[in-house]
């Protein structure tokens, strides 16, 4: 991905070590009940898609937030609507 970025600071993902942003913990998006197949790998999907075009826009379109950010449900909306149509 860094590569991909020509050296600039990647988008919503986590450091050291890098991983991507998926979920807001705590919200209960995500737990070790759910399954994978309905949760983090769409979303690693949809995550990508947003990454392909922030490549080529340098504009971040996937909304999202990070912990400790303000309003976390305000950022999450592009993924619940991009999931709703997934089903």
């Amino acid at each position: 991905m860094r590569l991909l970025a020509g050296g600039r600071d990647l988008p919503h993902i986590y450091h050291d070590p890098d991983r991507l942003c998926l979920y807001l913990p705590g919200t209960g998006q995500w737990d070790a009940s759910k399954r994978l197949d309905l949760t983090i790998i769409p979303w690693t999907h949809l995550w990508l898609i947003y990454f392909e075009e922030w490549l080529v826009s340098d504009d971040w379109k996937g909304g999202g937030k990070h912990p400790g950010e303000d309003d976390p449900d305000e950022g999450n909306r592009a993924l619940r609507r991009s999931l709703r149509r997934m089903r």
